[in-house]
């Protein structure tokens, strides 16, 4: 479907292709240049449309290639790891490795089932106050089903919601409604829960598809071998000493 998503520079993107702009009058200048521009999408969504489908077009109507920048990891800030690890056991999260090097240096990795991100806590990581992050989203196709998996778990998560604006969800709970979405949207019906230190995690109901892959999950056997190279490292490190 040929829907114009924007106008950048000298260039528009529409019908999958990006084509010349005939352009009228002189070409403003100044500190308004470097904005970002604003589009509509088929949903009625605003967002930046400085980069599409791979190509990022500056203001000058300048392409060039955008490089790829895919979220790896999430370091959450935790007060006692091994009330973490057991929680997110319990989650149903697929633990990735448990590392230290002394007293001061632990890692653990967690991964969601199906993500390609992960989480990370320990010791020495952050300084963050724990139960500081909030918002981490999971994607689900069946959110009813997530939530009483959840439960089922010992996991305390709230009652389904979705908001007024139909877009995300704010903070403010007077736009929260109680219940999924009426039209059963993607991405417009919330569930929340919290680890014990308050990091707040909300599940999104999404389309087949648009939450990842289960390529992301229990990279137990490659993150062995690279924990396995560290350990190596270390113990040669300590023979210099």
């Amino acid at each position: 479907m040929g829907v114009l998503l924007s106008v950048i520079g000298q260039f528009q993107w529409t019908s999958g292709e990006l084509a010349p702009v005939e352009t009228t009058g002189p070409r403003r200048t100044g500190a308004a240049d470097s904005e970002p521009v604003v589009a509509t999408g088929a949903n009625g969504g605003r967002g930046d449309a400085s980069c599409v489908a791979g190509v990022r077009v500056g203001v000058a109507g300048a392409m060039r290639a955008v490089r790829t920048l895919q979220l790896a990891v999430v370091v959450l800030p935790v007060n006692d790891v091994e009330r973490a690890k057991a929680f997110y056991r319990s989650a149903g999260f697929c633990e990735d490795m448990d590392y230290s090097c002394g007293a001061a240096f632990r890692i653990v990795q967690f991964t969601p089932p199906g993500s390609t991100a992960s989480i990370v806590f320990g010791e020495g990581i952050t300084s963050a106050r724990p139960g500081s992050v909030q918002g981490l989203v999971l994607g689900v196709p069946d959110l009813q089903a997530a939530r009483e998996d959840l439960l089922a778990d010992g996991v305390a998560v709230s009652e389904v919601f979705h908001d007024s604006g139909g877009v995300f969800y704010h903070l403010a709970p007077a736009h929260l409604e109680v219940g999924p979405d009426p039209d059963r949207r993607d991405r417009a019906s919330f569930a929340r829960f919290s680890d014990p230190d308050g990091n707040g995690w909300v599940i999104r109901e999404e389309g087949p598809g648009e939450s990842g892959g289960p390529t992301g999950c229990c990279r137990g056997r490659e993150l062995a071998e690279e924990r396995q190279g560290w350990v190596q490292t270390d113990h040669r490190r300590n023979r210099r000493r």
